[in-house]
Formats: C-alpha cells, structure tokens, sequence
C-alpha cells in the first residue's frame, strides 16, 4: 500500500512542470482578458524595467539574456503581479499587462511563449 501510495505522489507531481508563468484562478489558455490583480507598480518602476532591466527591445532573440526570463522573474523585479492576462492563441504566447499606478493608459505588456520565457515587451505611454 505504502508503495502504491508514493507511486501515485509521484505521478501527481511528474505531470506538472511551473514555467514561470502560472496565475492562481486564471485560464493560462483563455483569449478573454483576466483581471489579476488591482494592485499597480509605479510609472518609475515600469519605465526602469523597460527601458533599463529590459534594454528598451521589444523582441529577444535566443542570444539575448532576457529571452530566459519568466514571468517570476519580471514579478519579482517590478515587485507585482500583472493587472491583467490574456492568450494570444495566434502567436501561441501570454500576454501579461501592469498598467501604471498613476495613469492606466501608461502600461508594460510582455509576451511569454508557451515555455514560460519572455519572446516581447510592448511600452504604452512610458518615457525616460
């Protein structure tokens, strides 16, 4: 029995692997936008991430260092969860927005395809 039981673990936690970009009570697959959180990160923190953390690009090649970043990395470096998420079922990617505590219409979207590492970051509204 004991054997079986830790069979059974095993095969509950093997299927799953986090690739970084996995919301609690979102549909990782849906196209709807899904509100995340109210909480907002700082005109100043979203313009240092995309101009600075990011180099200002707005596509990563394998090369470059921020193609192996996740969505827990850019988490923990703007200090938030995204407000919002969608899937982008065309281009087969998430898209995880922070709208700017100070104006809504100034907002970080960055692109992760289906294995959790960044591929794009969109600015709206940011400035140096």
């Amino acid at each position: 029995v004991l054997a079986a039981l830790m069979m059974l673990s095993l095969t509950a936690c093997g299927g799953s692997k986090d690739k970084g970009g996995a919301l609690p009570g979102i549909d990782m697959k849906s196209t709807d936008t899904q509100t995340v959180t109210s909480d907002r990160a700082t005109l100043e923190v979203l313009n240092e991430t995309f101009f600075t953390y990011l180099g200002g690009l707005n596509y990563f090649t394998i090369d470059e260092p921020q193609s192996k970043m996740t969505y827990a990395d850019l988490k923990a470096h703007i200090g938030v969860d995204c407000s919002e998420y969608r899937y982008d079922a065309d281009y087969q990617r998430g898209i995880y927005t922070w709208y700017a505590a100070e104006d809504e219409a100034c907002a970080l979207n960055l692109f992760f395809g289906d294995d959790g590492k960044l591929v794009a970051a969109g600015a709206y509204n940011l400035d140096v």
